[in-house]
């Protein structure tokens, strides 16, 4: 799973209380959430540069 379907996936837990928060889970996304994200705008980066 993509780093960005994590987050979705994530977002939604908290925003909708879909499940029971995992302290866990919240730790592991802070930890892991930003170099996904800069990945991600990275990518986005150089598809918009290159065309």
């Amino acid at each position: 799973m993509s780093g960005l379907v994590r987050a979705a996936a994530f977002r939604n837990v908290v925003a909708h209380a879909y499940e029971d928060l995992d302290l866990a889970m919240v730790r592991t996304a802070a930890e892991r959430g930003p170099a996904d994200l800069r990945a991600f705008l990275a990518a986005l980066g150089r598809a918009t540069a290159t065309g």
